[in-house]
């Protein structure tokens, strides 16, 4: 390879005060035209200058030159953390490390550290967590539930997982962040080989961006089909989840990705391991008490066959917190699972909608399942009787595993228990669950 550089090259990749991770205002030029290599020991930076700051910048650009319509079906980069990389051309091939494994050098290494697991799981065990945010407390509320996300152990360093963006590895720190309660799970009859568990999950991380996990969407699904308490303003939290819930729908549609919540993930590279034990899950009753389910009610209301789907919304995570936080506070007040909630998230008076606006919110809910598996039919809406029947179809399917389900399944035994350190003082408690 010539060593000469071109004219338009004479000052290489010019990055200026990179702060990626452990970068403290690194500048640098790298030449081109040359082959560079980055050495060190571990935590020196060489990955946050290759992977963290080129590597983002150069897919970054890269995506740039597509039209709108394939850049909104691209992955999102955000800026690197530096203030300018110079004289890098977009689509430039990139220097890449090897790390230990080639699934974690698919992804920037802003979703990985070096922090390993717990010694006390292995590759293929469970790990559930709990979120700190009102959406994972109401997973756990009305799941019956201390968990509201799982994961799996690939290897000593690495979980895999489904989350917004899609199926991705990250470490355990990075599980942890914004959870505040850890719960490892191995099978009780453990094979001699996890492989073939391990082997479905690599087979699905690589191709991650066909699926995506909004918690959102679990939680409409528990909001209609458990049999839960609804005292004054739980409809109001219900038709909250469910408007939201629809929207995060479509934005996964119009990505062309597929809804998978995290547990059905883990439930899958199970059984499609082995259909039967030790590898596949026994999953038994919920422990749901006797009554009707708001998906039950709704099916059998006389105002069902007349009502029109509503229009779904943008989805945004930071606004569905927003929006929930006073209604799932004023919830957990009301049945009865704490009476020491801040006052400004307790609204002095609260309104149900009527039973129309929430049969219809329930029917945009069902429409954008039905339209996120079938994105070829033609976009008219369902009939309300079949809309309701997308939400059943989601409860029915043997995948349809809940966080809940894998801390209750007795297919797992718990190995490992653990809570993050304490939250900084002022900062919201999250809400108290059953029994804790």
């Amino acid at each position: 390879m010539s060593t000469k550089p071109r004219r338009d090259d004479e000052h290489g990749i010019v990055i200026a005060r990179a702060r990626a991770h452990n970068l403290k205002d690194v500048c640098l030029t790298i030449p081109k035209g040359v082959i560079t290599v980055f050495t060190g020991v571990s935590g020196s930076g060489k990955s946050s200058v290759v992977f963290d700051t080129i590597a983002v910048e150069s897919q970054r650009q890269l995506n740039e030159t597509f039209p709108a319509f394939v850049r909104n079906r691209l992955p999102k980069y955000e800026k690197p953390e530096a203030d300018g990389i110079h004289h890098r051309r977009a689509g430039a091939a990139c220097v890449s490390v090897l790390l230990g494994s080639i699934w974690r050098q698919r992804l920037p290494v802003s979703q990985r550290t070096s922090m390993p697991l717990p010694d006390s799981l292995k590759p293929g065990d469970v790990l559930l967590t709990r979120g700190t945010g009102w959406i994972s407390r109401a997973i756990c509320l009305l799941d019956g539930s201390e968990v509201s996300h799982a994961s799996l152990a690939l290897d000593r360093d690495t979980l895999a997982e489904a989350v917004g963006e899609g199926l991705r590895t990250v470490s355990f720190e990075q599980a942890m962040d914004e959870h505040d309660l850890a719960v490892g799970r191995t099978l009780t009859r453990a094979p001699a080989d996890m492989a073939p568990v391990l082997d479905v999950a690599r087979g699905y991380l690589a191709r991650g961006t066909s699926y995506a996990h909004q918690q959102i969407v679990l939680l409409a699904v528990l909001c209609v089909t458990r049999r839960a308490p609804m005292p004054l303003g739980g409809r109001r939290m219900v038709r909250t989840v469910l408007d939201q819930a629809a929207a995060a729908v479509n934005t996964m549609a119009e990505r062309g990705r597929q809804p998978m919540i995290c547990s059905e993930f883990v439930h899958r590279c199970h059984r499609e391991a082995h259909p039967q034990p030790p590898y596949a899950l026994s999953i038994g009753d919920d422990g749901q008490s006797d009554g009707p389910t708001l998906l039950q009610w709704a099916r059998a209301h006389p105002a069902l066959p007349a009502l029109a789907p509503g229009l779904a919304g943008t989805f945004d995570p930071a606004g569905a917190e927003s929006a929930l936080a006073p209604l799932v506070a004023a919830y957990t007040a009301a049945v009865g699972k704490t009476d020491a909630l801040p006052a400004v998230l307790r609204p002095p008076a609260l309104t149900d909608p009527s039973d129309e606006e929430l049969l219809s919110s329930m029917v945009t809910f069902g429409n954008a399942l039905h339209r996120a598996r079938h994105p070829q039919v033609p976009d008219g809406g369902l009939p309300p009787e079949q809309a309701l029947g997308q939400i059943s179809a989601v409860e029915a399917q043997p995948d349809f595993v809940t966080p809940g389900d894998l801390l209750r399944t007795a297919s797992l035994t718990e190995k490992f228990r653990g809570a993050a350190a304490a939250k900084a003082p002022g900062k919201p408690a999250g809400i108290p669950l059953p029994g804790r």
